[in-house]
């Protein structure tokens, strides 16, 4: 516990050194990223849930002594994601160690979601505390292909904000090479498209409510009639869901409320950060109208509804993080004022107590990270 205990103590209190202009942002964005990638990168296998060591270890070592060809005709999905078993080919050419392995195939996520901090985050300090929150952390520990695959779904992300809607296409694609659940990011533009006002948002919750009682049955039928004739292997999902995670559907409430928040306080002020700049919209718009601020808050609320749909099926979990990859700097918008105490000051500081209780009360433990060991070579 207290290699986590120190890291979200150095995340806090270099925040302050950030804050005070002690440290740069650049620095803070690099030395919390590499905090996190050392703790995961030099992780035993044990540590975390049970792919890594029995699933992705073992298939490493498949891919890595089996011809191409060969292996992506073998039944597991994993052997069927093909950039995934061109990197793993390629990771095999300097080393078959499963440390090397654990440590090519972990820090990719950390060096896009630190530059994705860094690059579009006014508070990097809330962003990191939400990778913790959001399970990103703690899933890097064994969601090997899957975190891969968010590490190119941040640069769709990017390219999205800066809608190169090719370039965010081709991110996607490569994205789906090693995780088919990327392919979901695909609606980000149709979100984008959508007005997300707070009554809009307050109906998508009261039909979400008003229709959850009946959702488990459209959800089975869904499986026997159409799912489970196209990939036969998920059958099983018709009749397994997954338990309703109560806690971590605080964390995606809380974050659905700072990003609402953001309208009422800035009315457009900013349209988003860059390098800590600022670029100015029309101060007579409404911040909706700020298409970045306006998608992210779109993903977020998607993000929530699919958390609530983990009482169907546990694997709506993996799809809620694709798209709260967008409230990681969602959150981190705004700037706290010394002079007044805005009403997202004081949501922001709640989120921050509720993020950090999350993470050291269900993350850790419901991923079996605890207790923490490295990597013994």
């Amino acid at each position: 516990m207290i290699v986590y205990i120190g890291l979200v103590a150095y995340i806090c209190v270099a925040a302050i050194l950030l804050r005070t202009k002690t440290v740069s942002k650049k620095f803070y964005c690099f030395s919390v990223c590499l905090f996190m990638s050392i703790i995961a990168c030099f992780r035993s296998p044990s540590v975390g849930m049970w792919d890594t060591e029995t699933i992705y270890l073992p298939s490493f070592h498949v891919i890595a002594t089996t011809p191409f060809l060969k292996v992506i005709q073998l039944p597991d999905t994993h052997y069927q994601a093909y950039g995934y078993v061109i990197y793993c080919k390629l990771i095999a050419l300097f080393s078959t160690s499963d440390l090397f392995f654990i440590f090519m195939t972990t820090w990719p996520f950390y060096a896009a979601v630190g530059w994705f901090i860094y690059r579009y985050s006014k508070q990097p300090f809330i962003s990191f505390l939400l990778v913790l929150a959001l399970n990103y952390f703690t899933y890097s520990f064994s969601m090997v292909r899957g975190m891969l695959a968010m590490s190119f779904l941040i640069i769709a992300l990017h390219c999205a904000l800066k809608k190169k809607w090719w370039c965010f296409l081709a991110s996607v694609l490569l994205a789906t090479t090693f995780h088919a659940t990327s392919l979901i990011f695909l609606i980000v533009p149709i979100i984008n498209l959508i007005y997300w006002s707070l009554k809009k948002i307050i109906a998508v919750y009261i039909v979400l409510i008003v229709f959850l009682p009946f959702l488990p049955e459209v959800w089975s039928w869904m499986v026997r009639t159409v799912i489970g004739k196209i990939v036969p292997n998920y059958n099983y999902y018709g009749t397994a869901g997954g338990e309703f995670a109560d806690a971590l559907l605080v964390v995606y409430l809380m974050v659905v409320i700072i990003g609402i928040s953001l309208y009422f306080k800035y009315r457009c002020k900013f349209h988003f950060y860059k390098h800590g700049k600022v670029r100015m919209n029309s101060k007579n718009s409404s911040i909706l109208y700020c298409q970045n601020i306006n998608m992210l808050v779109g993903m977020a609320v998607l993000a929530s509804i699919l958390i609530v749909l983990t009482i169907i099926l546990s694997e709506m979990i993996r799809l809620a993080m694709i798209f709260s990859l967008g409230s990681i700097v969602l959150c981190g918008q705004g700037e706290n004022s010394s002079e007044k105490l805005y009403i997202n000051d004081i949501l922001q500081l709640i989120g921050v107590i509720i993020f950090i209780g999350y993470f050291f009360l269900a993350s850790l433990p419901n991923m079996n990270a605890i207790p923490y060991s490295f990597f013994i070579v």
